[in-house]
């Protein structure tokens, strides 16, 4: 019955048959403080591209090919290593995700972004803080096809950025 429809990946199971699921992490992974963090992480796909586009670097789609799975996985681990005490996960290879890029994930760390009501401020504030790093400028401005970008809040505010292009 059930289990053959799940191993036929005909009803969808996280982790069976596909890239392995996220850990559960502590804090925000849809929303903060009534920000949808899905709309940020677009809007910082925007933000970056137009850093791409004043640098003279193509332009990236966003997500796709398991970059968006293996970024979340990476920045959830982060997140969970720091938060809970009990977590004793790692991160899985990156062929578990069909990932063949060959680059790093980066991880960016900010504090906490008090008085931010929208999610275009956020972004904005962001991208700015993020664009400074410059291991994360590096792998902006990299020549690659697509990106995944991921924002976790933390439960006391501090906001994890996961980033990788491929």
């Amino acid at each position: 019955g059930l289990v053959a429809l799940v191993a036929a990946g005909v009803i969808p199971f996280p982790g069976v048959g596909g890239p392995p699921a996220a850990p559960e992490a502590p804090g925000e992974a849809d929303r903060s403080n009534g920000i949808d963090l899905r709309s940020v992480e677009a809007a910082l796909h925007d933000r970056f591209e137009s850093e791409r586009g004043e640098a003279g670097v193509s332009e990236r789609t966003l997500g796709g090919g398991g970059t968006d799975a293996y970024i979340e996985y990476v920045t959830r681990h982060r997140v969970a290593e720091r938060y809970d005490p009990e977590y004793g996960g790692s991160v899985p290879d990156p062929d578990a995700f069909g990932l063949r890029c060959g680059t790093q994930p980066v991880l960016g760390v900010l504090t906490p972004a008090v008085g931010i009501e929208d999610h275009s401020a956020f972004a904005d504030a962001l991208a700015e803080a993020l664009l400074e790093e410059d291991g994360f400028r590096d792998a902006l401005l990299d020549e690659r096809e697509s990106e995944a970008v991921t924002i976790h809040v933390a439960p006391d505010g501090t906001i994890f950025v996961g980033y990788l292009a491929c």
